[in-house]
């Protein structure tokens, strides 16, 4: 298994030379999971240029001007480590022979193994310089220093188009923003907002995004507007998606934290008691629960809720907290706004299931994650749902999110494996893949597949207590007849190319 590797880019004014390294790094990272820390004058083109690779990278924008032990040491995810000062042309084609030879040819790059490193003055010295020039005096290297020019520049891009003030009323910062991007939903969202209700108005303030609706949702929300003094709706001039819409209300929002509710869904009671404990705890990610309700209140099961946690916890870890490798139901949980923007964490846009790969690269840039047992969110579940015919918008989503979850995680055996054994109804949406597209866009899709299960037998033969561990946790016959069958399937399409897989789930069907 792949050791992975952090890269540490400084762009300065060259966001095309790092446009180009990040484009030769695609076929790169098809076997080893990467990183990339880029510092670039322009923060808010660094910013967009790292949404552009968001699928071939763990690419993280950094508003810090100099590189401290901590820095180094809690940020660089990966064994190996990389600085590069641009603008020099470098292909990622280099990377494998570097790797393998523990060092670079050229003087503006640099290599180190991270358990070779050590904390420094010389060490930080060398790439501070790198990153930032001689300008950077040795005595600052351990310290934090915040480029002004960036500074500001982060701060214009996260306020962007916010509000000149809250309403008049509220004197203080919200507590809480509560996001909800609604399409089509113009049926549900009275009861939506009846539910928020619950929380005191003035702790909370409400951000409704309408996607280019065809139905009532504009009118309901401008109504409900008039009825709910702490909602605020906005408004898209064309269809952009959920992902855009949570980033716009990420952008635009005030409050400490930050709760996504979809428009058809339903907070609890207990989502008040949550937002006191993350206040007390300065959490950056709260995780609650999650329950499934039918349209008529009764309850329903939720795919993998057996993978939820069940116990309060205040610190919680990725590293060791399984609960935490399950990386769907994201809305239950309470993000803390100054972690988001902090870490320009947003959602993928153009693209379905995109709330995983977020909740994924939340989990890896969290330092304070806390765990409530009590459900706080209600995810309404019809029966048109359950028997719709997915989309080939849907299944590309659910493939190319999965495995960019994969490439996130795979130098974590242990996660990665438990990740592959989580991943909801991989049967049906294989079958679904086989059954409703075109076989050429089936095949491209189905090698995801073929990727994430490259190592499946190294990963089982090594790791068999995760597998023993995920079947304690399941509970009822059906549960533990779908991850057996999850199981057999996986046994069987490891180590099949793309062709093979297609040939086998046609087969099954």
């Amino acid at each position: 298994m792949s050791a992975g590797i952090s890269i540490l880019i400084n762009a300065k004014d060259a966001l095309d030379n790092a446009d180009e390294f990040l484009a030769s790094l695609v076929k790169y990272n098809t076997y080893k999971p990467i990183e990339v820390l880029l510092w670039a004058a322009d923060v808010k083109k660094a910013i967009d240029l790292s949404r552009k690779y968001f699928f071939s990278a763990f690419v993280r924008v950094m508003p810090v001007r100099t590189v401290s032990a901590t820095h180094i040491e809690q940020k660089a995810r990966y064994e190996n480590i990389l600085v590069i000062n641009l603008p020099a042309k470098i292909s990622a084609d280099v990377l494998p022979e570097w790797v393998k030879a523990k060092k670079t040819n050229i003087h503006n790059a640099v290599f180190y193994e991270k358990k070779h490193f050590k904390s420094t003055q010389a060490d930080y010295s060398q790439i501070n310089s790198l990153l930032f020039g001689s300008d950077v005096a040795s005595s600052d290297c351990n310290k934090k220093n915040i480029d002004t020019d960036s500074a500001a520049a982060l701060k214009t891009m996260v306020l962007e188009q916010k509000q000149n003030a809250l309403r008049a009323n509220e004197n203080r910062q919200p507590d809480l923003s509560i996001i909800i991007p609604c399409f089509n939903k113009a049926e549900f969202l009275p009861e939506t907002l009846q539910s928020l209700s619950r929380l005191e108005s003035e702790r909370v303030e409400i951000i409704a995004i309408d996607d280019c609706s065809s139905d009532d949702t504009p009118s309901i929300l401008k109504d409900l507007s008039k009825r709910y003094k702490n909602l605020t709706c906005y408004f898209n001039k064309e269809n952009r998606g959920a992902g855009f819409s949570r980033n716009f209300g990420i952008n635009n929002c005030s409050g400490k934290y930050i709760f996504f509710l979809d428009a058809d869904d339903r907070i609890t009671i207990h989502l008040s008691e949550m937002l006191d404990r993350a206040l007390h705890s300065n959490a950056d990610i709260l995780r609650g629960r999650i329950i499934g309700k039918k349209k008529d209140g009764s309850p329903a099961k939720l795919a993998k809720e057996h993978l939820l946690h069940h116990e309060n916890k205040e610190q919680a870890s990725w590293e060791t907290e399984k609960s935490l490798w399950f990386y769907w139901y994201f809305s239950s949980n309470l993000y803390k706004s100054d972690f988001i923007k902090n870490n320009f964490l947003r959602f993928p846009e153009k693209i379905r299931n995109e709330d995983p790969i977020f909740l994924c690269k939340a989990y890896l840039s969290a330092d304070n994650i806390s765990l409530y047992n009590k459900a706080v969110y209600e995810y309404i579940i019809g029966d048109e749902q359950r028997n719709k015919t997915p989309s080939a918008s849907f299944l590309h989503g659910w493939a190319i999110g999965n495995y960019t979850i994969y490439q996130l995680i795979k130098a974590k055996p242990e996660q990665a494996l438990y990740f592959l054994l989580g991943i909801p109804g991989v049967r049906r949406r294989l079958t679904d893949i086989v059954s409703f597209l075109e076989k050429e866009l089936a095949l491209k899709l189905l090698s995801y597949m073929s990727l994430m299960l490259s190592d499946y037998k190294d990963l089982k033969k090594q790791h068999e207590k995760i597998i023993a561990f995920s079947k304690t946790q399941i509970s009822g016959d059906w549960a533990v007849q779908s991850f057996c069958d999850t199981l057999d399937l996986y046994d069987t399409l490891s180590g099949k190319n793309t062709e093979e897989i297609f040939s086998y789930i046609k087969a099954s069907q």
